[in-house]
């Protein structure tokens, strides 16, 4: 279904009235970024007594300072837009009892975007689903995922895309304070 979403405006003009999806547009710069983790890091550690949420994040902070610092990301963005979703998971999905997908909901952050960026994300969401172990026994849904989306999605996949997105996705998880 997903595929067929980004089939869709493959070959269409976009109308100007469908923005950009707000909640990825990508990145101020990587100082600015690593300010602001300073600020919320010092606000932290301006409390008297610190509990061991504040500890989690203090350690938090320091590994995303660390990672912007060591990151050589550039941004490009050389993909064709088109009308994704935005929140693509299994839980806006709508299925028969038989398991056929009959619908997608929950349409209120969709816009133009870059499909593969939406790729990797919805992959995260329906794939992994913050289940980073058992990855051999998610070989067949992973294979179920992308022929799905490859057979459906009307362009060519292209690897050199996906690496980018995959790097630009997890560039905007890390920069987000």
């Amino acid at each position: 279904m997903l595929g067929n979403i980004h089939s869709v405006s493959k070959n269409i003009l976009i109308p100007e009235s469908i923005k950009p999806i707000s909640s990825w547009l990508f990145l101020e710069s990587k100082e600015k970024n690593i300010d602001e983790l300073k600020k919320i890091e010092s606000i932290i550690k301006g409390k008297d007594l610190l509990d061991e949420y504040d500890i989690k994040a203090l350690s938090f902070i320091e590994l995303k300072i660390f990672l912007l610092n060591q990151s050589n990301f550039v941004l490009k963005e050389k993909n064709p837009v088109t009308i994704c979703h935005g929140d693509y998971h299994k839980a806006n999905i709508l299925f028969t009892s038989e398991g056929d997908i009959i619908g997608v909901c929950d349409w209120d952050i969709c816009g133009k975007a870059n499909p593969y960026i939406e790729f990797v994300r919805s992959f995260n969401m329906c794939v992994v689903s913050r289940d980073y172990s058992n990855y051999q026994n998610k070989k067949e849904k992973t294979q179920a995922f992308v022929d799905g989306y490859v057979s459906t999605c009307g362009f060519s996949f292209d690897i050199s895309e996906l690496k980018y997105a995959v790097e630009s996705w997890y560039e905007k998880l890390l920069s987000t304070t």
